[in-house]
């Protein structure tokens, strides 16, 4: 038979260690705020995706739009970023750069990566583009919203996700994986 402790009958007395997971009815609904995932677990995921084509051939930095927009649990943790897209430029030659904004519960720019690039003597090229960025410190709990923004080095045509051919299957994916610090 099941002895009721509460408060007033010595619940103060109930030794550290001493209650097992045998203890717990398997029906007990323990606050997730009472449980402790180890350091590097996965503690949510969040993805988004975007066919809406954007174009520039803007020299500075242009938002494409494509975001993802996650509220950490816990303001220790590190937010994966991890983008997939195809990008489209055209003209004689081009370059163009990309880098992820955040804004929210935290602003300014989290990653910025090198030089797309095609050569002169091709007139058009189609980019597979993966980036992965592990945003850490951003000492919230709030939401912070992840944005894309490309530009352009030298003037050519830029399009993101490949929407040259206003081809809507083209997508561009972008997930933010919450992991315990």
């Amino acid at each position: 038979m099941a002895t009721l402790i509460s408060g007033s009958t010595g619940v103060n007395k109930i030794t550290d260690g001493t209650i097992t997971n045998a203890d717990i009815a398997s029906g007990a609904a323990i606050a997730g705020t009472k449980l402790v995932m180890p350091t590097g677990s996965v503690l949510q995921v969040v993805e988004a995706s975007s066919n809406t084509g954007f174009a520039t051939s803007a020299t500075t930095y242009q938002s494409t739009g494509s975001s993802v927009t996650i509220t950490p649990t816990d303001s220790a943790s590190k937010i994966l970023l991890m983008l997939n897209t195809n990008a489209w430029m055209s003209g004689t030659s081009g370059y163009a750069q990309m880098k992820i904004v955040a804004a929210g519960g935290v602003t300014g720019t989290v990653a910025e990566w090198g030089d797309w690039m095609y050569s002169a003597s091709e007139s058009a090229f189609v980019q597979m583009a993966q980036f992965q960025k592990a945003h850490t410190g951003h000492n919230t709990t709030s939401a912070i919203t992840y944005t894309a923004w490309i530009k352009s080095l030298n003037g050519a045509t830029l399009w993101f996700p490949n929407d040259y051919l206003n081809n809507t299957n083209d997508k561009s994916m972008f997930m933010a994986i919450e992991i315990a610090g």
